[in-house]
């Protein structure tokens, strides 16, 4: 158990009353500005201390987490961020205008070098489906002032929520100028997908007069060590436009393999272990995630989740790495593949989910009660090559995600169509590029008769694969009719929800090599919440 004095929790003035900070800590404070008033024998950092920004995460209909972390020198090497190694104890205000003319909740956080400087306040007690603004104060210094949303009632009936989603940002790769863009469209809330940083040292892409060359990124070689890993979140967190995305906007974010390792599963080996417990207590540290997700160990609790905006959508937010077993191997003879698939890939026992949350799930796509349900899904679903063709078994190359999970994609194919399950939209990361993709009912083969069980919408990175030429605009095949679109731009993907249709737009920058961009909406697909399937709005 931790000690309550080492903890990055708060005292609150919601219904979960005082939570223990320690008997030297800030007590109860009134709202107002008397709730910013600077600690009498407060000890101050070197520079200011709020060079991160603010976040907010995790909308529920009476609560949101706010998140700091303090770092004067963000790119100090040593993964402290110039930050003297003793705790601080900072104040926080969330009011209902961003005058702070009417604060509604206020509080204390105490904070140190063993949570890296972070803050994460769960505040409580706020109203459903309203905006709120927020801010910290460490002695004399003011945060940034963040805005965030609380999610609508669940018995709420509302007419639209929208919401965009992302994946793969690699800061030596680009400018992160499709965030410009993002926070004026304004969603209700954003889900990333995974890859928010890369371990490994990933420098400008090889192309003559790449400008983002002058990016530097600390540290200047893979992470090995918590320290580096701070420091690479650290670094990312300097782009202005991913602050301001966090700023305005609450996210609810999930993890894949390249904030920890490369094709990351749950590895017993020793050194693997300890990369995790580093990686994972990283992650922790610098989103927009509860106290209760804290890492215990080379583990994170609460990383597959819910959220629920009132009868309208339930969103999943699943972990498809934590409880993944190794990945099977995908060589084999194609004598050995008849249905296109080696022997150890369609392995029961081979699992990408693990049975809690497998279990989790299932329950959860059939026992919702919204008319939609919309999976935060880190790597591509549905099946296809890397080329998105559906080869004959003696061609295919698989790919990896859950083309080599077989039987568990199949589970939750079957769990489909035996609950009649028709709502269900699957939001992915991962690829580098869009894609819009029917899912077939059967691993083993397409047949363009029978109807799709879902639809998988894929988006493109943020920056990860650096700059380039845009391929042509893919148009179904014969051989592959569920494969319905696409493209390689940068982006993100913006979907607005109203209970007869889901509307798709994927937006995409016109570059990542310069401060900022236009943006344009190249692709814009429907989905019907009682008809699996894809069509062009």
């Amino acid at each position: 158990m931790h000690s309550p004095s080492n903890d990055a929790t708060a005292t609150t003035l919601g219904r979960r009353g005082l939570l223990g900070l320690g008997a030297g800590v800030l007590g109860a404070l009134s709202l107002g500005d008397r709730a910013l008033a600077a600690p009498a024998a407060s000890v101050r950092p070197s520079g200011y201390p709020f060079t991160l920004g603010v976040a907010s995460g995790e909308p529920r209909p009476d609560s949101v987490v706010i998140w700091t972390r303090l770092a004067s020198e963000p790119l100090a090497d040593d993964g402290f961020g110039g930050m003297p190694a003793r705790d601080f104890a900072l104040k926080w205000q969330v009011a209902e205008d961003e005058r702070f003319s009417v604060v509604v909740r206020a509080g204390a956080a105490r904070t140190g070098p063993e949570v890296g400087h972070s803050v994460h306040v769960e505040v409580d007690g706020l109203r459903p489906n309203r905006e709120y603004w927020y801010r910290f104060r460490l002695g004399t210094e003011l945060s940034p002032i963040g805005r965030t949303r609380t999610a609508p009632d669940p018995a709420q009936s509302i007419a639209s929520m929208s919401f965009a989603f992302a994946s793969c940002q690699s800061f030596g790769q680009g400018w992160f100028t499709p965030y410009e863009h993002m926070v004026q469209d304004d969603p209700n809330v954003v889900l990333f997908l995974g890859d928010y940083i890369y371990c490994q040292p990933a420098g400008p892409v090889a192309y003559p007069g790449n400008p983002v060359a002058s990016r530097i990124l600390a540290p200047p070689r893979r992470c090995e060590t918590l320290g580096d890993f701070r420091a690479r979140y650290a670094t990312y967190k300097t782009d202005p436009h991913l602050q301001e995305a966090h700023r305005l906007l609450p996210w609810s974010v999930t993890i894949d393999d390249n904030e920890i390792e490369n094709d990351l599963w749950n590895d017993p080996d020793p050194a693997a272990v300890e990369r995790r417990r580093a990686g994972y207590q990283a992650y922790w540290e610098n989103m927009p995630l509860s106290p209760a997700q804290r890492p215990v160990g080379a583990t994170m609790p609460g990383s597959f989740r819910r959220l629920r905006y009132g009868t309208l959508a339930t969103f999943h937010m699943i972990d498809s790495r934590q409880f993944r077993t190794q990945p099977p191997t995908a060589v084999c003879a194609p004598e050995e593949r008849p249905d296109g698939y080696c022997p150890d890939v369609l392995d029961p026992a081979s699992s990408i989910l693990g049975d809690e949350q497998e279990t989790w799930l299932l329950d959860g796509l059939s026992s919702s009660g919204t008319t939609w349900n919309v999976l935060g899904n880190q790597f591509a679903f549905t099946q296809r090559d890397a080329d998105g063709r559906l080869l004959p078994p003696e061609e295919r190359d698989l790919g990896g995600g859950w083309d080599r999970y077989v039987a568990d994609r199949q589970t939750i194919l079957d769990h489909l169509v035996a609950d009649d399950i028709r709502n269900l939209v699957i939001v992915t990361g991962d690829s580098h590029r869009n894609w819009v993709l029917d899912t077939p009912r059967d691993y083993r083969t397409w047949d363009a008769t029978v109807p799709p069980v879902c639809t998988e919408f894929m988006v493109t990175s943020i920056t990860s694969g650096g700059e380039r030429n845009p391929d042509p605009r893919y148009s179904p095949q014969k051989s592959t009719p569920h494969l319905l679109y696409r493209d390689q731009s940068h982006g993100y993907g913006l979907t607005r929800l109203t209970p007869d249709e889901m509307r798709t737009d994927y937006r995409a920058v016109s570059t990542i090599w310069a401060p900022t961009s236009t943006v344009d909406t190249i692709s814009s697909w429907v989905v019907h919440p009682d008809r699996p399937g894809a069509s062009r709005a």
